[in-house]
């Protein structure tokens, strides 16, 4: 089961982190958050659904990339109605104060052009390179987050099909490597990841605007000239902890 579907659930784990892509010409980015599960059901979630769904016009969740150039649920939205959406969400993500624990993480594969015939290959190694990545400084913050006593956390990652199995060839792989690292670790990790519907699992949709936000940053880097980053993710950026790792191919 999901850890949160709209009403909270049996606690399955102390911390839960949540994890989307962005990706398109020249980076790929997974990104999102890790907290603690106490505070993504009963105030994150619920406060994020509650914005989503206060606007004037009807939506079924919150997709950055859609708001942004207004495609899908946003085609009959405004400019300044999408701005307007994003700008709220990026205060809820920006309350320290009242969702402390969340902290943010982000890998991003960093590329020049790759051959139309190996794209799909390539996208499935730089999901699993960063989905490593993830993994890893997921759980390295989570020690930070838990200062004392023995917790566990669970993974939720968004839908990916035709990438789920290769996320699961790498979960191994992460779990080898953050065994190696940390197997002294008071922070335990679920030996298993979740896929879910960001519709339904209400913190994707936060993951979705850090990736996307993340993406296109990353992306920056190969344009002539730069443009400057983003208001949205500046103030996510400053709002919080966030640790980054960029793969340079």
């Amino acid at each position: 089961l999901p850890l949160y579907v709209g009403q909270p659930l049996p606690i399955v784990a102390t911390l839960g982190a949540y994890f989307d892509d962005s990706r398109e010409g020249g980076a790929f980015t997974l990104a999102g958050y890790v907290g603690l599960i106490d505070e993504w059901d009963n105030s994150f979630a619920p406060d994020w659904s509650a914005v989503v769904h206060g606007m004037s016009k009807p939506l079924t969740e919150f997709k950055t990339a859609d708001c942004r150039h207004r495609f899908n649920e946003f085609k009959e939205w405004t400019r300044q109605e999408c701005d307007e959406l994003t700008v709220k969400l990026v205060d809820l993500l920006s309350d320290t104060a009242k969702y402390p624990s969340l902290h943010g993480v982000g890998a991003a594969l960093l590329f020049d052009a790759v051959p139309k015939e190996l794209e799909q290959e390539f996208m499935a190694r730089a999901y699993a390179l960063c989905f490593v990545e993830v993994i890893v400084h997921a759980w390295e913050f989570s020690e930070y987050i838990c200062p004392q006593g023995e917790h566990e956390l669970q993974f939720v990652f968004d839908r990916q099909p035709g990438l789920e199995g290769v996320a699961l060839e790498a979960f191994d792989l992460a779990l080898a490597i953050a065994d190696q690292r940390r197997h002294n670790s008071r922070i335990k990790l679920r030996r298993t990841i979740q896929f879910e519907d960001s519709a339904r699992v209400v913190p994707l949709q936060s993951a979705d605007l850090l990736a996307y936000e993340s993406y296109k940053d990353f992306k920056n880097y190969f344009e002539v000239p730069q443009r400057k980053r983003s208001k949205a993710l500046a103030r996510l950026i400053a709002a919080r902890p966030h640790l980054g790792v960029v793969i340079a191919v």
